[in-house]
């Protein structure tokens, strides 16, 4: 419990830039900067599998992106951006009965 305490101090002295680790903060923080500073919104959300939500943010024109990452800790909800990137492609699946 300790080491996941240390971790979680740690992740959070990482700036935003780094793309090798990735960054967390308070939930309002990351959200914040990425709506007022990367102009990005969550275009799709999901609930993993241990509990954890998923969100995938874009800006308006796909030109950037953050992949998220929100948990509960202490009572308190924070969130990580796993990853950032440029040029986001919406990809259209079809099945082998042509439905999507």
């Amino acid at each position: 419990m300790v080491f996941r305490g240390l971790l979680f101090v740690f992740l959070l002295l990482l700036p935003l830039e780094s793309a090798a680790q990735p960054t967390c903060a308070l939930s309002e923080v990351i959200r914040e900067r990425l709506r007022d500073i990367s102009r990005e919104a969550p275009q799709v959300q999901g609930i993993q599998v241990d509990g954890r939500l998923l969100e995938i943010w874009r800006n308006h024109d796909g030109s950037t992106w953050s992949v998220t990452i929100t948990a509960f800790s202490n009572g308190k909800k924070f969130t990580c951006i796993m990853a950032h990137g440029t040029d986001f492609q919406p990809v259209i699946w079809f099945l082998e009965d042509g439905s999507t």
